[in-house]
């Protein structure tokens, strides 16, 4: 008999930039990326970490840790806005809010607060940290989702429960 699953037990270093995967660092599975900052260092965005107002957003959070804990990770996961035109806005970079996904003519970024309360902004494709252009004009939404598709049917895997 064959054994098949869309989710698979990673190791945090065979990830790549741009993974999708869950981890239970806060006691229960919360969804995350693997990404790049900058300077070159590996981080995490964690897209359901708890903020000091109860709020869950999208924050970024060093790697350390994540080496030594089993991970789920999802490699078909897609990241998309929720379904409908109500959701997206349209404007330019400078009015985008915290935790918004953008989605630009050539890539797709995801704004996250960083550690020291700074936004970063990494291309969710290659989970490279990236900055938005002044004028660029985009679609955004905070109202985004992660889903699976298998057997033609869609199964909603996260989606945020607050905006920023």
């Amino acid at each position: 008999m064959l054994f098949q699953s869309l989710f698979t037990n990673k190791h945090f270093d065979d990830l790549q930039p741009g993974d999708f995967f869950f981890h239970m660092l806060s006691g229960e599975y919360s969804p995350a990326i693997k990404v790049v900052r900058a300077n070159g260092e590996g981080a995490v965005i964690d897209l359901n970490m708890e903020q000091q107002n109860g709020r869950r957003l999208p924050s970024m959070t060093q790697s350390e840790g994540f080496e030594t804990i089993a991970l789920v990770a999802v490699p078909t996961a897609i990241m998309r806005p929720k379904p409908g035109l109500q959701t997206l806005k349209s404007s330019s970079s400078q009015s985008l809010e915290r935790s918004a996904l953008v989605m630009l003519s050539d890539k797709t970024l995801l704004r996250v607060r960083a550690n020291n309360m700074n936004i970063l902004v990494f291309n969710i494709a290659t989970g490279v940290q990236t900055t938005i252009p002044q004028a660029a004009q985009c679609l955004w939404t905070t109202e985004w989702q992660i889903v699976i598709v298998e057997n033609d049917k869609e199964q909603i895997l996260f989606e945020p429960t607050s905006s920023a």
